[in-house]
């Protein structure tokens, strides 16, 4: 008999999906929230695995799609790094080469799409992996636990709060590693602490400026 799937199991899942739906809000905004909204969050799938009646051969699937995603962005990802290295040293000299810039930073941007076309299909293999049985008592279970709820919402919130503080003048640098500290806690798959980093980056922004 094949070992059942565990929760544990599908953890990884939850950080890739969630990095991917942190980036794509921040860039794309308003956008991005109407792509996405027809996505179940993979976090809310993990919770409700047995409620929903997740088959073993179903966690298997999203467990296989989810490496062979995670190999395809790791890939990726490291070769953004290198390209971007390159585009540093472009732009190093006192005179810069802006044809050469541009066309370096082309390569970066056509990267950058190719990561998330990578994480918008595994978000479409987590759904169509799914019964429409096992969809609706998703949504039964959590009318707000499509892909864009929760994070997304935080996501959104911190912007706008964010855009409120450069409009007033105000110091943001003690957030100037605020994007690294979340990267860090997606790479392991800590979704409850990120949504702690959310909520406490925001009660900050939004508390009154002290004179």
């Amino acid at each position: 008999m094949t070992p059942r799937t565990s929760r544990n199991d599908l953890i990884p899942l939850i950080a890739l999906c969630a990095a991917f739906l942190l980036f794509l809000t921040a860039v794309e905004g308003r956008a991005a929230e109407s792509m996405i909204d027809g996505f179940f969050s993979p976090e809310l799938i993990v919770k409700n695995h047995d409620q929903i009646g997740l088959t073993d051969d179903q966690a298997a699937s999203l467990k296989t799609a989810f490496e062979d995603a995670q190999q395809r962005v790791k890939g990726l990802q490291e070769q953004m790094q290198q390209e971007s290295k390159k585009l540093a040293e472009l732009a190093k000299p006192e005179k810069v080469d802006e044809k050469a810039v541009i066309t370096q930073a082309d390569k970066i941007l056509d990267i950058e799409r190719e990561i998330k076309h990578a994480q918008l299909s595994l978000l479409v293999v987590i759904k169509n992996t799914l019964t429409a049985d096992q969809q609706a008592k998703l949504k039964e279970l959590s009318p707000a636990g499509t892909a864009g709820a929760g994070l997304e919402t935080k996501v959104n919130q911190v912007k706008e709060a964010v855009q409120r503080w450069q409009q007033a003048g105000r110091d943001l640098s003690q957030f100037a590693g605020l994007k690294t500290e979340i990267d860090s806690l997606m790479a392991a798959g800590k979704i409850a602490e990120v949504n702690e980093v959310l909520d406490r980056t925001l009660k900050i922004l939004n508390a009154p400026e002290t004179k």
